[in-house]
């Protein structure tokens, strides 16, 4: 029998690499040296990926795009209400990753914190801890900047609003 996902190191590594190659092309080092052990590593894993664990990659390289501002929907032919309806059936089934891959067509989810926070939140159900914890920060930064502009908008009597209501007002 052979291990899948979080009881497949092979998986666990490619996972880690993944996270870390993206960290890395967020910050623009691209064509650099670092990057090559780490494709080097990830092509060392592959032979020892499932069917559905190389699927299961896959899909989370396409959602840590989100992280670098460069997220590319999925094209669909459904309609807003009928992923929402698909997204509720996988939810009653427990079926994680079919409720990530419809979140990939970017019909139904249109704020980037809570689409990362839902992606957490999905990830963390699937024992993806390292996955998780990046969608959770990435949702965090932009709760802590758009609770910023809040406070500082001219819109907003700074004597009315203190920076800590400023942030509760976003993250609620």
């Amino acid at each position: 029998m052979r291990l899948q996902f979080a009881n497949n190191p092979a998986n666990n590594r490619y996972e880690k690499g993944l996270i870390l190659l993206h960290q890395f092309l967020m910050e623009g080092k691209n064509d650099t040296p670092e990057i090559d052990p780490i494709h080097e590593d990830l092509d060392d894993c592959t032979p020892y990926l499932d069917a559905a664990e190389v699927q299961r990659l896959g899909g989370l390289s396409a959602d840590l795009y989100m992280i670098q501002d460069k997220e590319i929907f999925e094209e669909t032919d459904l309609t807003a209400e009928q992923i929402k309806e698909r997204c509720a059936e996988a939810s009653q089934r427990e079926d994680w990753e079919a409720a990530l891959t419809l979140l990939r067509t970017g019909k139904i989810v249109t704020s980037p914190p809570e689409l990362a926070a839902l992606r957490a939140r999905l990830y963390a159900l699937l024992g993806h801890t390292e996955a998780s914890l990046r969608f959770q920060l990435y949702a965090e930064k932009y709760a802590v900047q758009n609770a910023i502009a809040a406070y500082t908008s001219p819109k907003t009597p700074a004597k009315r609003r203190k920076p800590r209501e400023a942030i509760e007002a976003v993250t609620v």
